[in-house]
């Protein structure tokens, strides 16, 4: 699961890189880039809850 969530971090700041550094504000690459930023997050975050909840029930 560390190595889900390492590979997730990895994927997002590497995404943000070329969101930020080569597109340009308002078009279609731009827009898929950043939701697929936002999408990422979510993966993360949820894989991160679910990391918790299991180190929490093996206790």
């Amino acid at each position: 699961m560390l190595f889900k969530l390492a590979i997730l971090f990895i994927t997002l700041t590497i995404n943000t890189i070329l969101t930020y550094y080569f597109t340009v504000d308002g078009t279609w690459q731009n827009r898929l880039l950043k939701s697929i930023s936002i999408s990422i997050m979510i993966v993360f975050l949820y894989t991160y809850v679910r990391l918790l909840i299991h180190l929490r029930q093996n206790k």
